[in-house]
């Protein structure tokens, strides 16, 4: 749910959540300071022998000062606890996305950020936490696994890589155009005058498809536990506009202003509404996700894929899949649908079980399929099919998830790995 108070998220049978306050004080810019000098003594090969991040070397070694200054704040902040490792892995995120970095800013936060695992979270059925007015990760003792902190984690990144513009909850309508916060500022006192607000739309789809999907991309070898639908939609999204779009989207400042005016190259004011407001349905926990809401979005998208890549968007083996995995089990509505295109989409069993076998022959190892539909990836310009499974012979199945290098239009696995879960 998504409200002036709440955004709340979920792990498959339980919940995790996230909090931010209304109208939070934020320093200004001008008081967020470095604290002292002494990162220059981090010794970056003793950091990444000690917390085991050989897996971002690359990342470090590219952004050697910046990742001294995140190091030495989370090192030194006992309040992280046991997940200085976490946070450490996360500065592959940050140096990736760094020219959407406010670096004080970020600094400053790290020095506040707590972390603590808590016999409850206090909310509902919880068992992550996140809050933003005091940059509180809160987990639970019993329920909260790794992914649950990179997700929590995830949204700390999200709201302090940078520092939002203070009220900016509309855009800006002149004429027939739409002006965000940074466009308005070259228009002349007299435009800026006849200007009517536009409110922007808070976006649980951002907010928490967008950490789970992009966790998954930086820190959990592409692990995709939860809200399948809402990264489906998020990755169709990636396919229309571009991973890198969607990464300034989502990591950028303003990020709901971003994806508003993204939108609105291709949809009405309307129409944005709408698509917000039913892809929020499909990802919040405590609504009900409706054949009416999955069958809007499935219309809006390909309204988006005409637009920007032509007709022929039912003859895309790649978009159709992501397609049938937003439809899910729902009966489309075909006051909504002309059921010519419904009737374009049935399921990807077939896609997955020829995957399944493909597998069961080159390795001689058995299969079983656990969740539907399965999770769809962009990541660094791979295709990726995303399936929580179990995998051994007879009694010796072990829980763990599929990662599928697919190419959709030769209908080929190029590559797969089998990955148990992280406790």
């Amino acid at each position: 749910e998504i409200n002036d108070k709440y955004i709340i998220a979920s792990k498959i049978e339980n919940y995790d959540v996230l909090v931010f306050g209304i109208g939070e004080n934020y320093l200004s810019k001008d008081q967020i300071t470095v604290v002292d000098d002494n990162y220059k003594s981090i010794n970056v090969d003793d950091v990444i022998k000690k917390y085991g991040l050989d897996d971002i070397k690359k990342e470090i070694n590219e952004n050697e000062e910046l990742f001294k200054k995140y190091a030495y704040y989370v090192i030194n902040n006992d309040n992280i606890g046991e997940y200085k490792k976490h946070m450490l892995r996360l500065f592959k995120a940050v140096a990736l996305n760094k020219k959407n970095l406010s670096e004080s800013y970020l600094l400053k936060s790290l020095t506040e950020l707590n972390v603590q695992r808590v016999s409850s979270v206090n909310y509902s059925s919880a068992v992550g936490l996140y809050q933003d007015l005091s940059t509180k990760v809160s987990l639970d003792k019993e329920d909260a696994n790794t992914r649950v902190a990179y997700h929590e984690l995830m949204h700390f990144i999200d709201y302090r890589i940078n520092k939002d513009d203070e009220y900016n909850d509309y855009i800006c309508k002149l004429g027939n155009k739409y002006y965000d916060r940074e466009s308005l500022r070259k228009l002349s006192i007299e435009e800026r005058n006849n200007c009517s607000n536009v409110p922007i739309k808070k976006s649980s789809l951002l907010i928490e498809a967008g950490a789970e999907i992009n966790s998954a991309r930086y820190v959990m070898n592409n692990l995709i536990e939860t809200y399948t639908t809402g990264v489906n939609i998020y990755n169709a999204l990636v396919y229309l506009y571009g991973e890198g779009k969607m990464n300034d989207v989502f990591f950028g400042k303003n990020t709901n202003e971003s994806l508003m005016m993204m939108l609105l190259d291709n949809l009405t004011i309307d129409e944005y509404k709408d698509f917000i407001t039913s892809t929020d349905n499909l990802t919040n926990i405590n609504s009900s996700a409706s054949a009416s809401s999955a069958t809007k979005v499935i219309k809006y998208l390909i309204d988006i894929y005409k637009e920007r890549k032509g007709s022929s968007w039912d003859s895309d083996k790649k978009f159709v899949f992501i397609l049938t995995n937003i439809k899910n089990k729902f009966t489309l509505d075909s006051s909504v649908l002309d059921t010519n295109i419904i009737n374009k989409f049935s399921d990807n069993n077939a896609i997955i079980n020829k995957m399944y076998n493909y597998m069961k022959n080159d390795s001689n190892i058995e299969y079983e399929f656990r969740i539907y539909p399965p999770s769809t990836l962009t990541n660094n310009g791979a295709d990726y099919i995303l399936c929580i499974t179990s995998y051994g012979h007879g009694d010796a199945f072990r829980r763990g998830y599929l990662v599928i290098d697919y190419d959709y239009e030769k209908e080929k696995v190029n590559n797969y790995a089998f990955s148990r879960f992280e406790e």
